[in-house]
């Protein structure tokens, strides 16, 4: 197991895992008082001391609303935001 050639393998037409994806740890927002209503900050993810990713979070009651920059190929940069729904 986990030996040369084993794990998951991209090809055409492939679906996105989780595994993909940044990770973010809303319970350590909250321990640091991040999740309050009505803030505003500026997360971001390192990789050997170099930013890879980043967000900016918005919070309201009840949810919070990441903004990003993303960019697909060689396509124009474009600003997504989407919110995400807290229930604790």
């Amino acid at each position: 197991m986990g030996g040369m050639g084993s794990g998951r393998r991209w090809h055409f037409g492939a679906n996105d895992t989780t595994d993909d994806y940044r990770s973010i740890d809303v319970r350590r927002w909250r321990r640091d008082g991040l999740l309050d209503p009505h803030q505003s900050f500026g997360w971001q993810w390192s990789r050997h001391g170099e930013v890879v990713a980043s967000i900016q979070v918005r919070t309201e009651p009840g949810r919070v609303i990441r903004t990003y920059r993303l960019r697909s190929g060689g396509s124009d940069w474009k600003d997504e935001s989407y919110p995400v729904y807290l229930d604790w």
